[in-house]
C-alpha cells in the first residue's frame, strides 16, 4: 500500500567508512500511515566480509562491536563464519555447484547449506540459508536466507507474544566482480515479514530491492587498504545524508519505474526455517490461527462483532493440513465456521471445504478501495450488502506467490440465505443508521468456478507498475441457475518520473432464461466506484466500471520548496464511468426488488429494459503521498455542481 524508491550516493573506504547521500527520492501511497525509508537503518550493505551480524540492516552509525560473537544480557549475534560458529550451525555441502560466466571466463561458485544444528543456549539473532563462495579466491560473494531469534530461556510472557506475532527477516546479497579484482555490491533484497496466527496468510510486509550502478574503484586506495598493517575493519561506520527537498524531489535520472523494483522481488511466506523447529511443529500437531483475519474478528451491520478462532493439524508429510474454524456472531446470535484439507506441492494445491460464511454481494470491489471499510461500521455507516452462504466445495490451484499467472477451478454445492440487520447503529449514532440489508432469492444450487489472473500484484497492491488482468468464469445450475463472467484489466505506470498514470476497468455478464437471482446482479455506485452518485444507483444482467486518473508534481514557488516531502502535492485529475444495463423485462424486475421499488414493478407499471449511464470527474490536490484527496467533485453525466471532496485511507 506504500512505495518508495531513493537514488543514492555511496563511498565506502577500506578502513570501514561508509557515506550515504540521498539525492534524489519519490514515493505514493494509499495508507497516511507510511514509513519512511530515510529513517530506517541503512539498507545497503557495501562488503561481505567481516563475519558480523548487522548486515540485515546494514552497517549502524557509531557501532563499535566486531568480532565474532556480539553478546548482551538479552540477545547474542553469531554470524555463520564467526568463531565458535560450530557450536550452533551445521554446514552441508561446498562442493562447486555453480559456473558464474564473467567478462568471458568462468568463475567457480561453490554452495555451502546453513542451519541451525543446536538450539544456542542464550537468545541468539542466526541465519538459517545458503553461502557461495568464489572457489578459488575463497571468498564469500552471495548469501541468501532466513535470519531470526533462536533460544534463550522463553518467559511465559514472550511465549504468549510469540504465539502470537512472528517477524522474520529475509535477505539476499549478490555481489559482482569487479575488473577481475574485485567482488562489489550488485543487488540485493531485504524482506521483513511480520505473520500472526490471527491474521492467518495476510501478513505486513516491509520490501527493500537496491541495485547498485555506475561503479568507480580508487585502486590505489584499494591497494594501500589491503596491507597487512591494515587488517580487515571490525565494523562499520554509517554516515547518512540527504539534499534538500527541492533537490530530492527533482531529481529526474530514474532507472527503473517506481515500484518496479520491489513489484517482482518476492520471497516465500514465512516457513519453518530448519529441521529443528519442522519436527517441534509436527511432534506438538496443532497449530492455532485462521486463514484469514477477518474470520478472527470483524464487525458488521449483520452480525456486530464476530469473533473466531482456528486450528490446524499438518500432515505427517508435511505437505498437507487439516484446517477448522469456529466463530460467533454475537449480535446475530449465529455461529460461522469452516472445515477443508488440502494437499500442496511445489505449485499445485488440491482441497475440499465446508463451512457457513457471511458474504458481501458487492461488485467490483478493490482492497485499497474498501480499506476505510474497516472502520465504517463503527460510524453507522455499512456500504456493503450480504448473503448467508454455505458451501462444500473442491478445488485445485495452479501458481505461486510471485509467479506471473494463476489458475484455479472450484467446484460447489452451494445454499443461500437472507439476513436482516442486527445493529441499528454503530459506535456513533449518526442521522438515519444503517441502511437495510437488500433482498435475496434463497436457494439451494450447485457451481463451477474457473478464475484465471496475469500479473495479479498490478491488481492487488494498486501501486505495482505493469498490466494486470483477471478472469472469471462460473456456471450454477439448481433452484438459482445462471451463467456469470467477470474480467478486469489494471494498468499503472509513471512516465518520465513525473506523470503518473493509472487506469482500470471492470465487466460482467451474467445471464439465465427466467428471472435472475438478485444477488447476481451487477450494482455500481458510491463514493468508491462512482464518486457524486448514490449508492448503488444502477444494477444489470450487464455492467461496465472503469477509472483514469493522471497525476502531476505541483511546482512549488521558491519559498515553498523545502516543504517536507509528504506535504508536497500532486495535482491529480480522475475521470469514473460506467452503465448498468436490464437487458429483459425479467431483469428489470429483478432490479424493481433489489431497490426495493414501492411498489414494484409488475404490480401497477410494467418492467421496462433500460440502461443507466454514470459519470464523473474528481480534481483537486493529493497530499502525504497521494494517501490525502482535497479537491472537487461532479457528476457529468448529468446536470450537477462541483462539490467538495475530502477522502483518505488511515490503513
Amino acid at each position: 500500500m506504500s512505495v518508495q524508491q531513493l537514488a543514492l550516493r555511496v563511498r565506502w573506504t577500506r578502513d570501514g567508512m561508509y557515506h550515504e547521500r540521498a539525492i534524489g527520492m519519490r514515493s505514493e501511497s494509499r495508507t497516511l500511515l507510511a514509513y519512511d525509508a530515510l529513517t530506517v537503518p541503512s539498507f545497503t550493505v557495501p562488503v561481505l566480509f567481516g563475519n558480523r551480524m548487522d548486515l540485515l540492516l546494514g552497517p549502524i552509525e557509531g557501532a563499535e562491536a566486531g568480532g565474532s560473537v556480539v553478546a548482551s544480557e538479552a540477545l547474542q549475534e553469531m554470524h555463520p563464519l564467526a568463531d565458535g560458529r560450530e557450536s550452533i550451525y551445521r554446514f552441508d555441502g561446498g562442493d562447486a555447484e555453480q559456473y558464474w560466466r564473467i567478462d568471458g571466463r568462468e568463475v567457480t561458485i561453490g554452495r555451502i547449506a546453513v542451519s541451525v544444528r543446536r538450539t544456542p543456549r542464550l537468545r541468539t539473532t542466526v541465519f538459517v540459508g545458503d553461502l557461495y563462495f568464489d572457489v578459488e579466491r575463497r571468498q564469500l560473494v552471495a548469501i541468501r536466507g532466513v535470519i531470526e531469534e533462536a533460544g534463550g530461556r522463553r518467559s511465559v510472557a514472550r511465549r504468549m507474544l510469540e504465539s502470537a506475532v512472528r517477524t522474520v527477516g529475509r535477505i539476499e546479497i549478490v555481489m559482482s566482480e569487479w575488473g577481475g579484482k574485485f567482488w562489489l555490491p550488485a543487488r540485493q533484497r531485504i524482506e521483513l515479514q511480520v505473520a500472526s496466527g490471527i491474521a492467518g496468510q495476510e501478513m505486513l510486509v516491509l520490501r527493500i530491492s537496491s541495485r547498485f550502478s555506475d561503479l568507480r574503484v580508487d585502486e590505489l586506495l584499494a591497494s594501500d587498504s589491503t596491507s597487512a598493517e591494515t587488517g580487515p575493519p571490525t565494523a562499520f561506520e554509517r554516515h547518512l545524508s540527504a539534499a534538500s527537498a527541492d533537490s530530492l524531489g527533482s531529481f529526474s535520472d530514474w532507472q527503473r519505474p517506481l515500484g518496479a523494483a520491489t513489484g517482482s522481488a518476492t520471497f516465500e511466506p514465512i516457513r519453518a526455517s530448519n529441521e529443528m523447529e519442522l519436527s517441534r511443529r509436527l511432534e506438538s500437531g496443532l497449530r492455532f490461527g485462521t486463514q484469514r483475519l477477518r474470520q478472527t474478528v470483524r464487525f458488521n451491520r449483520i452480525e456486530g462483532l464476530f469473533t473466531g478462532v482456528g486450528v490446524a493439524v499438518p500432515t505427517r508429510s508435511g505437505r498437507g493440513e487439516l484446517m477448522s474454524t469456529i466463530g460467533r456472531a454475537w449480535a446475530e446470535r449465529t455461529w460461522r465456521g469452516s472445515a477443508g484439507l488440502s494437499v500442496s506441492t511445489r505449485n499445485t494445491r488440491l482441497g475440499v471445504q465446508v463451512g457457513r460464511d457471511l458474504v458481501s454481494t458487492n461488485d467490483f470491489a478493490y482492497a485499497a478501495d474498501n480499506a476505510a471499510l474497516l472502520l465504517a461500521p463503527l460510524f453507522s455507516r455499512d456500504d456493503q450488502d450480504y448473503l448467508d452462504r454455505r458451501v462444500a466445495s473442491a478445488y485445485l490451484e495452479r501458481g505461486r506467490q510471485g509467479d506471473a499467472a494463476t489458475f484455479s477451478l472450484e467446484l460447489a454445492r452451494v445454499s443461500d440465505r437472507a439476513v436482516m440487520n442486527a445493529l441499528r447503529f454503530g459506535l456513533v449514532h449518526g442521522d438515519s443508521g444503517f441502511r437495510e440489508n437488500r433482498p435475496i432469492r434463497p436457494g439451494d444450487y450447485s457451481r463451477a468456478r474457473l478464475t484465471l489472473a496475469v500479473h495479479p500484484a498490478v491488481l492487488a497492491e494498486y501501486l505495482a507498475p505493469g498490466v494486470g488482468l483477471l478472469g472469471s468464469a462460473e456456471l450454477a445450475w439448481g433452484e438459482n441457475p445462471y451463467g456469470r463472467v467477470e474480467a478486469r484489466l489494471g494498468f499503472r505506470r509513471v512516465f518520465r518520473g513525473e506523470l503518473a498514470v493509472s487506469a482500470r476497468i471492470d465487466a460482467g455478464l451474467v445471464s439465465h432464461s427466467g428471472p435472475l437471482p438478485p444477488q447476481q446482479l451487477f450494482e455500481l455506485g458510491g463514493p468508491t466506484q462512482l464518486p457524486g452518485f448514490p449508492y448503488k444507483s444502477a444494477a444489470g444482467d450487464a455492467a461496465m466500471l472503469g477509472m483514469l486518473m493522471l497525476s502531476v508534481p505541483v511546482v512549488l514557488p521558491a519559498a515553498m520548496r523545502d516543504l517536507p516531502k509528504r506535504w508536497r502535492p500532486r495535482l491529480a485529475a480522475q475521470l469514473y464511468g460506467g452503465f448498468a444495463d436490464a437487458s429483459r423485462e425479467e431483469v428489470a424486475a429483478a432490479v424493481s426488488l433489489l431497490e426495493r421499488d414501492e411498489p414494484p414493478c409488475g404490480v401497477t407499471v410494467d418492467c421496462r429494459p433500460g440502461t443507466r449511464r454514470r459519470a464523473s470527474a474528481q480534481i483537486g490536490l493529493r497530499l502525504m503521498d497521494g494517501a490525502l484527496f482535497v479537491g472537487v467533485t461532479r457528476r457529468i453525466s448529468e446536470s450537477d455542481r462541483w462539490r467538495f471532496a475530502l477522502t483518505a485511507t488511515v490503513f
